[in-house]
C-alpha cells in the first residue's frame, strides 16, 4: 500500500507543475504582447527635419540621406519594419550593396539598402531625377530595441541614415 501512496503523490506533484508552467509561460507571453502594444500606441514622431541631404566629400561622393517614409510595425511579421529613400540617380545602385549602407541609431549592424518598387509602398514622391531604395530592418532587432524601450526611437527619420558612394 505504501508504495501506490508514494506513486499517486509523484503523479499529483507532476501535474500541479503543468498547469503552473503554462501559466507562467502565458504570463511572459502576455507581459510582451503588452509591451509593445503600449509602445505601438505611442506613435507620434518628432516633425523637426533632420541635416539636409548632403554630399559629404567632393573627391569620393558619398552622399548622406534620412528616410522620406518609414514603416516600424513587427508584430505583423517580416518585413514590416523598413525605411524609404531617395536618391539622385548619379548615385547608382548596385545588386552586391556595396555602395550603399543605412545606419540605425541604438544597432551595430548596418543595411544594405535594396531597390524599391513605388507601387508596393504608401504613396511616396519621387522627384524626376531620382529613384527609391528600400532598407529592412530585422524583427527580431526591431523587437529587442523596443523591449529596450526605443520604439520612438525607431520611427525618427534622424536615426535611420543612408550612405551612399558615386
Amino acid at each position: 500500500m505504501k508504495s501506490s501512496n508514494k506513486q499517486s503523490s509523484k503523479r499529483s506533484s507532476k501535474n500541479k507543475k503543468i498547469p503552473r508552467m503554462i501559466w507562467l509561460f502565458a504570463t511572459i507571453i502576455s507581459i510582451f504582447i503588452l509591451w509593445i502594444v503600449a509602445a505601438s500606441l505611442s506613435t507620434e514622431t518628432p516633425s523637426s527635419s533632420c541635416v539636409e541631404t548632403q554630399e559629404l566629400s567632393t573627391e569620393t561622393k558619398i552622399y548622406k540621406a534620412n528616410p522620406i517614409q518609414i514603416v516600424v510595425e513587427p508584430w505583423l511579421g517580416e518585413h514590416h519594419v523598413y525605411a524609404l529613400f531617395v536618391l539622385p540617380k548619379k548615385y547608382r545602385y548596385t545588386p552586391n550593396g556595396s555602395e550603399m549602407v543605412v545606419t540605425v541609431k541604438g544597432s551595430n549592424v548596418p543595411v544594405n539598402p535594396t531597390l524599391a518598387n513605388p507601387k508596393l509602398y504608401k504613396p511616396v514622391d519621387v522627384p524626376e531625377g531620382y529613384y527609391l531604395v528600400v532598407s529592412y530592418f530585422w524583427t527580431r532587432e526591431t523587437i529587442w530595441l523596443i523591449l529596450q524601450g526605443k520604439y520612438r526611437e525607431l520611427q525618427y527619420p534622424c536615426n535611420w541614415t543612408l550612405y551612399a558612394k558615386s
